[in-house]
């Protein structure tokens, strides 16, 4: 080493330092990955409870929101934001954009973007439209205002499982042998048609059980997680209806 040449040795520690910058920016495509989203809150009632569960476990989320429950609860929606994590367009009124004017949908998504955008001072980025139903025209309207459709692979939620152990139980059958997942999970419920109570009772056990399966949770905010959450929506997986 002694004869290399000082300039030869300044560009080879260059280049370890960019290629292990770089590694730690981006995900393997075996790497076991977990990226948490809530949709239709916030909601006074859940809302808080899994804020504290995120905070605790030091894991940063998604959150789907519509723009009628921010107006409810601008001091829950500020939180959402102050504590790090992502908020994204749900629609103003939890309406299924499918089949709807283009108009409407314009409506609905400018009026929740507006709404976010004043009460945290943050840009949307990300939409996920009610019930997962839309269509190819309605994705090229959403991309036209700004933002890109994220959707998800797996659900926790199933209204015939009654306990949190049960839904937990249920959700990891189903991703057994996937090893990047987009879960979807629930803080609000539009009309208040269902509680979310073992929505806020099985998360601290669903962390624990994908951390005991070698999951990491990702920060969507991250670099690594924005090229997640980007490779997501370029492979568009099929859709989780639950």
């Amino acid at each position: 080493m002694r004869n290399v040449p000082s300039y030869l040795m300044i560009i080879v520690m260059l280049i370890l330092l960019f290629t292990t910058a770089t590694a730690a920016n981006t995900i393997n495509k075996n790497e076991k990955v977990a990226l948490l989203t809530f949709d239709d809150g916030p909601d006074i009632r859940n809302t808080p409870e899994i804020l504290d569960i995120l905070k605790r476990h030091d894991i940063k989320g998604m959150f789907f929101v519509t723009g009628q429950a921010c107006s409810k609860q601008p001091d829950l929606l500020r939180r959402i934001a102050n504590e790090g994590h992502v908020i994204a367009n749900h629609t103003f009124n939890h309406k299924v954009i499918k089949g709807l004017g283009t108009e409407q949908i314009t409506e609905e998504i400018t009026l929740t973007n507006k709404t976010i955008t004043r009460l945290t001072n943050q840009p949307v980025e990300y939409f996920r439209p009610p019930t997962g139903a839309y269509s190819k025209k309605e994705a090229e309207l959403i991309n036209e205002l700004g933002l890109k459709v994220l959707m998800w692979d797996c659900g926790l939620e199933k209204v015939a499982i009654k306990t949190p152990k049960g839904l937990v139980n249920h959700l990891l059958g189903r991703i057994e042998g996937q090893d990047q997942l987009m879960l979807l999970l629930h803080d609000g419920s539009p009309r208040n048609r269902y509680s979310r109570k073992n929505t806020v009772k099985a998360l601290p056990i669903l962390i624990e059980e994908l951390k005991a399966r070698g999951y990491k949770f990702i920060d969507p905010s991250s670099k690594k997680g924005k090229q997640f959450i980007d490779r997501y929506i370029q492979e568009n997986p099929k859709l989780d209806v639950y």
